[in-house]
């Protein structure tokens, strides 16, 4: 028997229906063999059974079950949700920092990075000649389309959106970056949890000022940003509910796994 579950929930005024049995999953997953990205001149996540004096917990090798040993870090080997303990000497955890209902309000919008040298916004640092952006009006024109849609989560998609996403070597293809100014607008629109499909909302190399997440963070420790995402090209730009189903690990930082459900006006 299929059991089709839906919520309603009111925003700006506006009921809506979300059906929960219809999950749209925007997460890269931490893999362990085959293709996978690369960023920040990381090595790929390994997986190895785990060993005690001659038993090996491999059932190829003759064991009665499988247990596998992880090595991976929840900023470089897949879509994480990280706090502010990212940046502080203070352990800070990011299960701390999630909401207590589980769900969130939603705008997914996408925009297409441009050479930092067309706009006049800023960074932290001066920009370098190859430096792609996501700028404030870029994101305020994309927003437009969405009139008084305030939100709990902000979802960046960047153009164009190919599958590579999944694999790519941004150590070869240096990644975009958010501008001072739209970090700036993020907080003016008070978005409390910030997701996009890149490695990092600074640029990669910043000499470890992370400027942009010092400023995200400046008046509101208890946000978080979501990074390293895929959302496909199926899931158009517009309103969700959204849940960050964030891995119960005790950190800074911890594998995720967003997920988003259509809304339909009641």
């Amino acid at each position: 028997m299929s059991l089709e579950l839906k919520l309603t929930v009111e925003w700006d005024g506006v009921k809506f229906q979300a059906s929960l049995s219809k999950p749209l999953d925007i997460s890269i997953p931490f893999q362990f063999e085959g293709e996978r990205f690369r960023a920040f001149g990381a090595e790929p996540a390994t997986s190895a059974p785990y060993q005690a004096g001659d038993t090996v917990l491999d059932v190829q090798a003759g064991a009665g079950c499988n247990c596998q040993v992880f090595q991976f870090s929840a900023h470089l080997h897949g879509t994480h949700t990280e706090c502010v303990g990212h940046i502080t000497a203070e352990k800070r955890y990011v299960e701390d920092c999630l909401p207590s209902s589980g769900y969130l309000t939603a705008v997914l919008v996408s925009v297409e990075p441009i050479p930092a040298d067309q706009t006049e916004e800023s960074y932290n640092l001066p920009f370098e000649a190859d430096d792609r952006v996501i700028t404030a009006e870029q994101i305020q024109g994309a927003l437009a389309f969405f009139p008084n849609a305030r939100s709990d989560a902000l979802i960046l998609r960047t153009l164009p959106n190919s599958d590579d996403k999944r694999v790519r070597n941004y150590d070869e293809q240096p990644p975009a970056f958010l501008t001072r100014d739209a970090v700036e607008l993020i907080n003016r629109l008070e978005i409390e949890h910030l997701l996009l499909d890149l490695p990092s909302v600074d640029r990669a190399a910043d000499e470890g000022k992370l400027g942009n997440h010092h400023l995200f963070w400046e008046h509101n420790e208890k946000k978080t940003i979501t990074e390293l995402l895929y959302v496909p090209n199926r899931v158009s730009n517009g309103k969700y509910l959204l849940r960050l189903n964030v891995s119960n690990i005790r950190s800074d930082a911890a594998p995720s796994r967003p997920v988003l459900y259509t809304l339909s006006q009641v």
